[in-house]
């Protein structure tokens, strides 16, 4: 009786030992065999394989090449490790090799907020903070703005302004129009700038079809210069006014893509009255108005060795070359309470 108690017990060990056999052999297969020793990354314009490597990686637990499949194909993981990303989809080469394919978020727009610039993403999600400037997203000026955080919201201050930037650069985005700048003036009124040509696009009223409008009407005017006044546009009224360097003026249809030159205002003669509900010129103010002191604000370089302005309010820019916001006569705009500073377009009292 005790032999066979024996020999039940002896099998009980040769399977136990049997068993931790295999699992060492297999824990070393997994973490052995399937250890990530080469990552490829494709999909890539905005940011470095680099990086984006260097963010996966920060779970260590990614350097086992199973764990980080099942990791990058579960989307609610993959939002939630890398934030800056639409998506990611992993591949297995070979058990060392895995081929990442990712899905970045446009990024719409950027400014600059203490020497850094700060990009955004269309649900106005800060995706980047960096020393670089990218040629084919809008600069945003005219802004008050807060310390940017990474991966927060952005830091403006008035709410509906957020909004208002939201909306706009997602339907900029949308249309395939890409300004050099987006400027906030006071009473939060919107320019954009393209080249040679300023849209004054008002308040923030009827924006998609402002923009909408705006895809057909720039198709017209390349080549030109001056400034498209879009302030009263709306769907039901499609006529805008084009007032050329030249002084030719030009009202221009949103849909039909047609152009009509007004004899009258071509000479001069309608400046300053109304057509179609709106202004056929800027508001300026009279010759011998405040004329901009460099003691309205200070200059700086940043570790780039890019100028930098900082105005009376604490804004900054980096458009140090020319003055964006002045009257026809290069006179600081004043309303008898304040003025707007013409670099920043702040309004400082």
């Amino acid at each position: 009786m005790r032999e066979i108690t024996n020999r039940k017990k002896n099998k009980k060990k040769i399977a136990a030992v049997f068993f931790f056999i295999v699992l060492v052999m297999s824990l070393a297969i997994v973490f052995g065999l399937f250890r990530v020793r080469k990552l490829v990354i494709q999909g890539n314009s905005y940011y470095s394989a680099q990086k984006i490597q260097e963010s996966i990686m920060q779970d260590g637990l990614c350097k086992n090449s199973l764990y980080l499949m099942w990791k990058l194909n579960d989307p609610d993981k993959v939002k939630e490790s890398l934030p800056f990303l639409n998506g990611a989809r992993a591949e297995m080469i070979k058990p060392y090799e895995i081929r990442v394919t990712v899905q970045e978020k446009p990024q719409i727009g950027y400014f600059l907020n203490q020497g850094s610039y700060v990009y955004f993403d269309k649900d106005g999600m800060v995706v980047e903070v960096s020393g670089e400037v990218r040629e084919d997203v809008p600069l945003i000026t005219g802004l008050d703005v807060e310390k940017a955080e990474l991966y927060e919201k952005l830091p403006v201050t008035d709410e509906g302004l957020y909004d208002t930037i939201v909306t706009l650069t997602k339907t900029l985005n949308k249309n395939g129009i890409v300004p050099q700048e987006i400027r906030f003036g006071t009473r939060n009124t919107i320019t954009l700038i393209f080249d040679s040509v300023k849209v004054n696009l008002g308040d923030d009223s009827a924006l998609e079809d402002k923009i909408s409008a705006l895809d057909s009407i720039l198709d017209q005017l390349e080549g030109k210069s001056g400034i498209l006044y879009m302030e009263s546009y709306t769907e039901n009224d499609g006529t805008v006014t084009f007032k050329s360097d030249g002084e030719d003026i030009v009202n221009l249809e949103g849909d039909s893509g047609e152009a009509e030159t007004n004899p009258e205002e071509a000479d001069g003669s309608g400046d300053g009255e109304e057509k179609n509900g709106q202004s056929t010129q800027a508001e300026t103010q009279p010759q011998g108005g405040r004329m901009y002191s460099e003691s309205d604000g200070t200059f700086s370089t940043d570790e780039q060795g890019n100028k930098i302005y900082t105005d009376a309010a604490g804004v900054t820019t980096t458009q140090c070359d020319h003055y964006n916001y002045t009257d026809e006569n290069g006179n600081i705009i004043m309303d008898g309470y304040g003025y707007i500073d013409p670099y920043t377009g702040s309004y400082i009292n």
